[in-house]
Protein backbone atom coordinates (compact mmCIF):
# COMPACT_ATOMS: atom_id res chain seq x y z
CA UNK A 1 0.00 0.00 0.00
CA UNK A 2 2.92 2.46 0.64
CA UNK A 3 4.04 2.37 -2.58
CA UNK A 4 1.04 2.91 -3.98
CA UNK A 5 0.52 5.99 -2.15
CA UNK A 6 3.80 7.52 -3.00
CA UNK A 7 2.92 6.51 -7.05
CA UNK A 8 -0.22 7.86 -6.01
CA UNK A 9 1.47 11.25 -5.18
CA UNK A 10 3.83 11.32 -7.62
CA UNK A 11 1.72 11.42 -10.53
CA UNK A 12 0.82 15.05 -10.41
CA UNK A 13 4.32 16.31 -8.88
CA UNK A 14 5.52 14.69 -12.60
CA UNK A 15 2.31 16.56 -14.23
CA UNK A 16 3.44 20.14 -12.51
CA UNK A 17 7.43 18.94 -13.81
CA UNK A 18 6.39 18.22 -16.80
CA UNK A 19 3.87 21.29 -17.20
CA UNK A 20 6.55 23.64 -16.20
CA UNK A 21 9.42 22.75 -18.43
CA UNK A 22 7.03 22.60 -21.34
CA UNK A 23 8.34 25.28 -23.55
CA UNK A 24 12.05 23.55 -23.38
CA UNK A 25 10.59 20.51 -24.38
CA UNK A 26 11.12 20.81 -28.69
CA UNK A 27 9.64 18.20 -30.85
CA UNK A 28 11.37 17.56 -33.73
CA UNK A 29 9.43 18.85 -37.58
CA UNK A 30 9.33 16.33 -39.89
CA UNK A 31 12.12 17.40 -42.83
CA UNK A 32 10.55 17.92 -46.25
CA UNK A 33 12.31 15.81 -48.75
CA UNK A 34 9.67 16.87 -51.76
CA UNK A 35 11.02 18.70 -54.59
CA UNK A 36 7.65 20.25 -55.26
CA UNK A 37 8.86 24.03 -53.68
CA UNK A 38 12.01 23.93 -56.48
CA UNK A 39 10.49 21.80 -59.58
CA UNK A 40 7.42 24.07 -59.44
CA UNK A 41 6.93 27.23 -61.28
CA UNK A 42 6.28 30.29 -58.75
CA UNK A 43 3.33 32.37 -59.26
CA UNK A 44 3.85 35.77 -59.89
CA UNK A 45 1.83 39.13 -59.35
CA UNK A 46 0.96 39.69 -63.33
CA UNK A 47 -0.21 35.78 -63.19
CA UNK A 48 -2.06 36.61 -59.75
CA UNK A 49 -3.40 39.78 -60.94
CA UNK A 50 -5.32 37.93 -64.27
CA UNK A 51 -6.67 35.30 -61.86
CA UNK A 52 -8.00 37.92 -59.37
CA UNK A 53 -9.38 40.39 -62.34
CA UNK A 54 -11.10 36.72 -64.08
CA UNK A 55 -12.65 35.70 -60.70
CA UNK A 56 -14.66 39.46 -60.28
CA UNK A 57 -15.63 39.36 -63.69
CA UNK A 58 -17.49 36.07 -63.05
CA UNK A 59 -18.71 36.74 -59.69
CA UNK A 60 -20.22 40.44 -61.32
CA UNK A 61 -21.55 37.71 -63.65
CA UNK A 62 -23.67 36.12 -60.89
CA UNK A 63 -21.94 32.95 -60.98
CA UNK A 64 -21.59 31.20 -57.33
CA UNK A 65 -18.00 31.69 -55.64
CA UNK A 66 -17.69 27.61 -56.09
CA UNK A 67 -18.56 27.76 -59.73
CA UNK A 68 -16.12 30.69 -60.54
CA UNK A 69 -13.03 28.82 -59.18
CA UNK A 70 -14.17 25.68 -60.88
CA UNK A 71 -13.84 27.31 -64.28
CA UNK A 72 -10.65 28.80 -63.32
CA UNK A 73 -8.99 26.17 -62.02
CA UNK A 74 -10.58 24.10 -65.49
CA UNK A 75 -8.84 26.77 -67.72
CA UNK A 76 -5.48 27.61 -65.83
CA UNK A 77 -2.89 26.48 -67.56
CA UNK A 78 -0.12 27.18 -64.60
CA UNK A 79 0.62 24.02 -62.45
CA UNK A 80 0.52 25.11 -58.86
CA UNK A 81 -2.37 27.63 -59.54
CA UNK A 82 -4.33 24.45 -60.41
CA UNK A 83 -3.35 22.79 -57.90
CA UNK A 84 -3.83 25.66 -55.53
CA UNK A 85 -7.46 26.27 -56.83
CA UNK A 86 -8.63 22.59 -56.20
CA UNK A 87 -7.44 22.38 -52.56
CA UNK A 88 -9.66 25.62 -51.77
CA UNK A 89 -12.61 24.35 -53.57
CA UNK A 90 -12.45 20.93 -51.74
CA UNK A 91 -12.37 23.47 -48.29
CA UNK A 92 -14.96 25.77 -49.18
CA UNK A 93 -17.06 22.37 -50.01
CA UNK A 94 -16.27 21.56 -46.18
CA UNK A 95 -17.32 24.65 -44.81
CA UNK A 96 -14.28 26.73 -44.77
CA UNK A 97 -14.68 30.74 -45.80
CA UNK A 98 -12.77 31.69 -48.81
CA UNK A 99 -10.41 33.90 -47.05
CA UNK A 100 -9.65 30.94 -44.70
CA UNK A 101 -8.95 28.87 -47.41
CA UNK A 102 -5.96 31.22 -48.97
CA UNK A 103 -4.24 31.99 -45.49
CA UNK A 104 -3.02 28.23 -45.75
CA UNK A 105 -1.02 29.30 -48.78
CA UNK A 106 1.02 32.12 -47.91
CA UNK A 107 3.30 31.95 -50.09
CA UNK A 108 1.01 32.63 -52.86
CA UNK A 109 -1.88 34.98 -51.28
CA UNK A 110 -0.04 37.47 -48.78
CA UNK A 111 -1.32 38.98 -45.80
CA UNK A 112 -2.95 41.72 -47.95
CA UNK A 113 -4.60 39.91 -50.36
CA UNK A 114 -5.80 37.50 -47.22
CA UNK A 115 -7.40 40.82 -45.40
CA UNK A 116 -8.80 42.29 -48.27
CA UNK A 117 -10.72 39.04 -49.50
CA UNK A 118 -11.93 38.78 -45.62
CA UNK A 119 -13.41 42.44 -45.34
CA UNK A 120 -15.12 41.64 -48.82
CA UNK A 121 -16.80 38.87 -47.23
CA UNK A 122 -18.04 40.15 -44.35
CA UNK A 123 -19.18 43.17 -46.62
CA UNK A 124 -20.60 41.11 -49.39
CA UNK A 125 -18.44 43.31 -52.09
CA UNK A 126 -16.00 40.63 -52.34
CA UNK A 127 -16.93 41.27 -56.29
CA UNK A 128 -15.43 45.09 -55.14
CA UNK A 129 -12.66 44.19 -53.30
CA UNK A 130 -11.61 41.52 -56.15
CA UNK A 131 -11.38 44.24 -58.92
CA UNK A 132 -9.09 46.30 -56.29
CA UNK A 133 -7.25 43.71 -55.56
CA UNK A 134 -6.72 43.47 -59.82
CA UNK A 135 -6.15 47.15 -59.61
CA UNK A 136 -3.17 46.92 -56.88
CA UNK A 137 -1.53 43.99 -58.31
CA UNK A 138 -1.88 45.54 -61.73
CA UNK A 139 -0.02 48.56 -60.55
CA UNK A 140 2.98 46.36 -58.67
CA UNK A 141 3.75 44.71 -61.08
CA UNK A 142 4.25 47.05 -63.20
CA UNK A 143 6.07 48.62 -60.47
CA UNK A 144 8.07 45.60 -59.81
CA UNK A 145 9.07 45.32 -63.62
CA UNK A 146 10.41 49.04 -63.66
CA UNK A 147 12.42 48.62 -60.56
CA UNK A 148 13.79 45.31 -61.66
CA UNK A 149 14.87 46.36 -65.53
CA UNK A 150 16.24 49.50 -63.67
CA UNK A 151 18.49 47.57 -61.26
CA UNK A 152 19.33 44.23 -63.97
CA UNK A 153 20.31 46.30 -66.76
CA UNK A 154 23.57 47.67 -65.81
CA UNK A 155 24.25 44.60 -63.82
CA UNK A 156 23.32 42.07 -66.94
CA UNK A 157 25.99 44.98 -68.66
CA UNK A 158 28.84 44.49 -65.98
CA UNK A 159 28.78 40.73 -65.72
CA UNK A 160 28.84 40.31 -69.40
CA UNK A 161 32.00 42.36 -69.64
CA UNK A 162 33.71 40.58 -66.99
CA UNK A 163 32.86 37.46 -68.48
CA UNK A 164 34.54 38.51 -72.06
CA UNK A 165 37.36 39.59 -70.28
CA UNK A 166 37.70 36.49 -68.15
CA UNK A 167 37.47 34.37 -71.53
CA UNK A 168 40.23 36.49 -73.09
CA UNK A 169 42.30 35.84 -70.18
CA UNK A 170 41.91 32.55 -69.94
CA UNK A 171 41.83 31.37 -73.51
CA UNK A 172 43.19 34.16 -76.26
CA UNK A 173 45.86 35.84 -73.92
CA UNK A 174 48.09 32.67 -73.31
CA UNK A 175 47.98 32.10 -76.66
CA UNK A 176 49.59 35.30 -77.54
CA UNK A 177 52.26 34.65 -75.22
CA UNK A 178 53.38 31.69 -76.61
CA UNK A 179 53.43 33.44 -79.98
CA UNK A 180 55.77 36.42 -78.23
CA UNK A 181 58.23 34.16 -76.14
CA UNK A 182 59.49 32.78 -79.79
CA UNK A 183 59.81 35.84 -80.81
CA UNK A 184 62.37 37.46 -77.93
CA UNK A 185 62.41 41.31 -77.23
CA UNK A 186 60.95 43.36 -74.58
CA UNK A 187 57.59 43.46 -74.56
CA UNK A 188 55.55 46.64 -73.49
CA UNK A 189 54.60 47.23 -69.67
CA UNK A 190 50.88 46.56 -70.91
CA UNK A 191 51.01 43.80 -72.61
CA UNK A 192 53.66 42.35 -69.85
CA UNK A 193 50.97 42.75 -67.81
CA UNK A 194 48.01 41.12 -69.57
CA UNK A 195 50.11 38.28 -69.92
CA UNK A 196 51.06 37.54 -66.38
CA UNK A 197 47.47 38.32 -65.59
CA UNK A 198 45.84 35.78 -67.98
CA UNK A 199 48.69 33.27 -66.83
CA UNK A 200 47.83 34.00 -63.01
CA UNK A 201 43.63 33.45 -63.75
CA UNK A 202 44.56 30.30 -66.10
CA UNK A 203 46.47 28.65 -63.01
CA UNK A 204 43.89 29.60 -60.32
CA UNK A 205 40.78 29.83 -62.03
CA UNK A 206 39.02 27.21 -59.92
CA UNK A 207 40.58 28.78 -56.89
CA UNK A 208 39.22 32.41 -57.90
CA UNK A 209 35.95 30.74 -58.63
CA UNK A 210 35.71 28.65 -55.11
CA UNK A 211 36.43 31.78 -53.38
CA UNK A 212 34.34 33.80 -55.00
CA UNK A 213 31.52 31.47 -55.00
CA UNK A 214 31.83 31.11 -51.04
CA UNK A 215 32.11 35.31 -50.55
CA UNK A 216 28.79 34.95 -52.50
CA UNK A 217 27.92 32.72 -49.74
CA UNK A 218 28.58 34.14 -46.94
CA UNK A 219 27.40 37.66 -48.31
CA UNK A 220 23.68 36.21 -48.90
CA UNK A 221 23.70 34.42 -44.81
CA UNK A 222 25.12 37.67 -43.62
CA UNK A 223 21.98 39.33 -45.03
CA UNK A 224 19.57 36.83 -43.78
CA UNK A 225 20.62 38.10 -40.25
CA UNK A 226 18.77 41.30 -38.40
CA UNK A 227 22.19 42.73 -38.16
CA UNK A 228 23.26 41.92 -42.06
CA UNK A 229 20.26 42.73 -43.06
CA UNK A 230 19.73 46.30 -41.78
CA UNK A 231 23.48 47.31 -42.27
CA UNK A 232 22.72 46.24 -46.38
CA UNK A 233 19.53 47.86 -46.03
CA UNK A 234 21.46 51.21 -44.40
CA UNK A 235 24.31 50.93 -47.29
CA UNK A 236 22.08 50.55 -50.36
CA UNK A 237 19.84 53.70 -48.72
CA UNK A 238 23.74 55.30 -49.27
CA UNK A 239 23.86 54.68 -53.06
CA UNK A 240 23.21 57.84 -54.73
CA UNK A 241 20.91 56.61 -57.47
CA UNK A 242 19.86 53.41 -55.67
CA UNK A 243 18.60 55.28 -52.65
CA UNK A 244 16.30 57.72 -55.08
CA UNK A 245 14.75 54.45 -56.44
CA UNK A 246 14.52 52.48 -53.44
CA UNK A 247 12.44 55.33 -51.39
CA UNK A 248 10.60 56.65 -54.43
CA UNK A 249 9.61 52.66 -55.17
CA UNK A 250 8.52 52.24 -51.24
CA UNK A 251 6.89 55.22 -51.27
CA UNK A 252 4.51 54.23 -54.41
CA UNK A 253 4.27 50.62 -53.39
CA UNK A 254 3.36 51.99 -49.08
CA UNK A 255 0.60 54.74 -50.33
CA UNK A 256 -0.56 53.11 -52.64
CA UNK A 257 -1.24 49.47 -50.14
CA UNK A 258 -2.25 51.33 -47.31
CA UNK A 259 -4.68 53.64 -49.30
CA UNK A 260 -6.04 50.64 -51.29
CA UNK A 261 -6.78 49.10 -47.56
CA UNK A 262 -8.86 51.83 -46.11
CA UNK A 263 -10.86 52.07 -48.95
CA UNK A 264 -11.69 48.74 -48.41
CA UNK A 265 -13.12 49.27 -44.93
CA UNK A 266 -9.64 47.67 -43.19
CA UNK A 267 -9.27 49.79 -39.72
CA UNK A 268 -6.10 52.32 -39.62
CA UNK A 269 -4.34 50.19 -37.03
CA UNK A 270 -4.81 47.14 -39.07
CA UNK A 271 -3.95 48.50 -42.80
CA UNK A 272 -0.48 49.91 -40.66
CA UNK A 273 0.17 46.02 -39.49
CA UNK A 274 -0.32 45.24 -43.38
CA UNK A 275 1.40 47.75 -45.05
CA UNK A 276 4.40 47.10 -43.06
CA UNK A 277 5.53 43.80 -44.77
CA UNK A 278 5.14 45.89 -48.33
CA UNK A 279 9.30 46.61 -48.12
CA UNK A 280 11.64 44.14 -46.97
CA UNK A 281 13.81 47.08 -46.26
CA UNK A 282 14.01 47.14 -42.10
CA UNK A 283 14.16 51.13 -42.31
CA UNK A 284 11.40 51.20 -44.07
CA UNK A 285 9.24 48.99 -41.99
CA UNK A 286 10.57 50.77 -38.37
CA UNK A 287 9.07 53.84 -39.71
CA UNK A 288 5.65 52.31 -39.97
CA UNK A 289 6.17 50.79 -36.66
CA UNK A 290 6.36 53.97 -36.00
CA UNK A 291 3.20 55.29 -37.70
CA UNK A 292 1.36 52.44 -36.10
CA UNK A 293 2.97 53.15 -32.51
CA UNK A 294 1.43 57.33 -32.65
CA UNK A 295 -1.89 55.33 -34.34
CA UNK A 296 -2.26 53.23 -31.24
CA UNK A 297 -1.27 56.58 -28.60
CA UNK A 298 -3.89 58.51 -30.53
CA UNK A 299 -1.58 61.08 -31.94
CA UNK A 300 -1.71 61.64 -36.10
CA UNK A 301 -0.16 59.17 -38.35
CA UNK A 302 2.81 61.33 -38.52
CA UNK A 303 3.68 64.89 -37.14
CA UNK A 304 3.57 67.88 -39.05
CA UNK A 305 6.23 70.36 -40.57
CA UNK A 306 9.32 67.62 -39.69
CA UNK A 307 10.93 65.43 -41.62
CA UNK A 308 11.06 61.59 -41.13
CA UNK A 309 12.76 59.11 -43.37
CA UNK A 310 11.92 57.95 -45.54
CA UNK A 311 8.77 60.25 -46.04
CA UNK A 312 8.73 62.99 -48.27
CA UNK A 313 7.38 66.23 -47.07
CA UNK A 314 4.89 65.94 -49.69
CA UNK A 315 3.62 62.92 -48.42
CA UNK A 316 3.50 64.07 -45.01
CA UNK A 317 1.08 67.45 -45.96
CA UNK A 318 -0.95 65.27 -47.91
CA UNK A 319 -1.35 62.72 -45.35
CA UNK A 320 -2.05 65.84 -42.68
CA UNK A 321 -4.79 66.92 -45.21
CA UNK A 322 -6.15 63.25 -45.62
CA UNK A 323 -6.54 63.38 -41.94
CA UNK A 324 -8.53 66.38 -41.31
CA UNK A 325 -10.55 66.47 -44.33
CA UNK A 326 -11.16 62.55 -43.81
CA UNK A 327 -10.16 61.35 -47.03
CA UNK A 328 -6.86 59.73 -46.33
CA UNK A 329 -7.26 56.65 -48.50
CA UNK A 330 -7.81 59.28 -51.49
CA UNK A 331 -5.00 61.15 -50.55
CA UNK A 332 -2.80 58.51 -50.26
CA UNK A 333 -3.83 56.99 -53.93
CA UNK A 334 -3.07 60.51 -55.39
CA UNK A 335 0.16 60.40 -53.38
CA UNK A 336 0.89 56.62 -55.01
CA UNK A 337 0.06 57.61 -58.07
CA UNK A 338 2.22 60.71 -58.06
CA UNK A 339 5.26 58.33 -56.94
CA UNK A 340 4.78 55.95 -59.30
CA UNK A 341 5.13 59.06 -62.03
CA UNK A 342 8.04 59.61 -60.27
CA UNK A 343 9.60 56.54 -60.60
CA UNK A 344 9.06 56.34 -64.15
CA UNK A 345 10.87 59.34 -64.72
CA UNK A 346 13.35 58.64 -62.16
CA UNK A 347 14.14 55.35 -63.97
CA UNK A 348 14.37 57.08 -67.82
CA UNK A 349 16.82 59.16 -66.49
CA UNK A 350 19.12 56.60 -65.10
CA UNK A 351 18.69 54.75 -68.18
CA UNK A 352 19.94 57.20 -70.07
CA UNK A 353 23.06 58.53 -67.73
CA UNK A 354 23.62 54.68 -67.27
CA UNK A 355 23.91 53.81 -70.84
CA UNK A 356 26.75 55.91 -72.26
CA UNK A 357 28.12 55.11 -68.91
CA UNK A 358 28.74 51.61 -69.64
CA UNK A 359 29.13 51.83 -73.30
CA UNK A 360 32.29 54.01 -72.14
CA UNK A 361 32.88 51.17 -69.54
CA UNK A 362 32.99 48.42 -71.74
CA UNK A 363 35.26 50.42 -74.36
CA UNK A 364 38.13 50.93 -72.26
CA UNK A 365 37.90 47.59 -69.68
CA UNK A 366 37.44 45.27 -73.70
CA UNK A 367 39.38 48.03 -75.91
CA UNK A 368 42.14 48.02 -72.97
CA UNK A 369 42.63 44.44 -73.37
CA UNK A 370 42.48 44.41 -76.89
CA UNK A 371 44.84 47.09 -77.42
CA UNK A 372 47.48 45.15 -74.25
CA UNK A 373 47.53 42.19 -76.69
CA UNK A 374 48.11 43.81 -80.40
CA UNK A 375 50.55 46.52 -79.19
CA UNK A 376 53.09 43.99 -79.11
CA UNK A 377 52.22 43.14 -82.93
CA UNK A 378 52.68 46.84 -84.14
CA UNK A 379 56.39 46.63 -83.28
CA UNK A 380 56.48 42.88 -84.53
CA UNK A 381 58.61 43.85 -87.84
CA UNK A 382 61.41 45.09 -85.54
CA UNK A 383 61.24 42.16 -83.42
CA UNK A 384 61.66 40.18 -86.23
CA UNK A 385 65.03 42.20 -87.42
Amino acid sequence: MKNSSLTIQAVPEMQRFLQKHKPNIRTKQPVDFSLEKYTTPRIRTKQLAEFTRQLATLLEARLSLTRALEILAEQSTHQRLKKILDEILTQIRGGQSFSNCLKSHPRVFSEFFVSLVEVGEQGGILEQTLNRLANYLEKLDHLQRKVLTALTYPLVIVLVAMGAVTFLLVAVVPTFADMFEGFGGQLPGPTRFLLELGTFVKSNFWLIAGLATLTAIVLVRLTKTPKGSLLRDKLLLKLPFIRALLKKSFLAKFCRTLGTLLNSGVTLVDALQVAGKVSKNQIFRNAIRKMKARIIEGHSILPANSSIEPFSPLTIQMIRVGEETGQLAEMLLKVAGFYEAELDATIEAMTSIIEPVIIVFLGVVLGGTLIAMYLQLFNLVDVIQ
